[in-house]
Parts: C-alpha cells; sequence; structure tokens
C-alpha cells in the first residue's frame, strides 16, 4: 500500500517526491521509537505495581481521541493534504501501540 499511496500523494496531490517520501517513512522510525519506549514504560510499570491498568488508561484516551480526530477535511490538496491523510493513516498504529503493550 506505500507504493500506491506514494503514486497517489505525488500524481493526484501534486506533493514533491521528497516530501511524500519523508511522509511515509517518519510515521515508521516514530512507530519505533514510540514502541520500544511504551514496551520498556509497560514493564517497568507491571514490575512496580502488579498490573499495567494505567496503560490500558491512556490507551482508552487515545482511543477516543483517535476517533474524535477522524475526519479530515476532504478538499486539502498538496502539503496540507499529504499531512492530513498521513496522520488518518498513522493515529491507529501509534494509539494502537499504547493498547498493545497494557
Amino acid at each position: 500500500m506505500p507504493g500506491l499511496l506514494l503514486y497517489f500523494l505525488t500524481h493526484t496531490l501534486g506533493v514533491a517526491p521528497l516530501l511524500a517520501g519523508l511522509t511515509l517513512v517518519l510515521p515508521k522510525v516514530v512507530d519505533v521509537v514510540v514502541h520500544r519506549v511504551l514496551g520498556s514504560r509497560s514493564d517497568r510499570d507491571a514490575r512496580r505495581g502488579g498490573h499495567r491498568r494505567g496503560m490500558l488508561r491512556v490507551g482508552l484516551l487515545l482511543a477516543g481521541a483517535m476517533i474524535a480526530m477522524f475526519p479530515v477535511p476532504g478538499r486539502l490538496s498538496g502539503v496540507p493534504g499529504a499531512v492530513g491523510r498521513r496522520l488518518v493513516h498513522r493515529r491507529p498504529s501509534i494509539c494502537g501501540g499504547v493498547r498493545r503493550h497494557p
């Protein structure tokens, strides 16, 4: 799917190829960092308190925030269109990282 998204960003929305590539690569780099940090924090909370309810509560709040922010204006083009569509695509992954590490 990233190949199709890259084509859509460059040919349909008119985003520069470098910016389109960055919108596809940077979220994956963020995922690597976020999932490591959340995993270690979750393990630390479980060792200290015996449960991971705090992380579950944060995940619930983030899931609610994701649902509230889901609509993106359809008429965006260029850089704002690329960023808006990329955020819609990446939010579930980041919020899911919090929910996966309870």
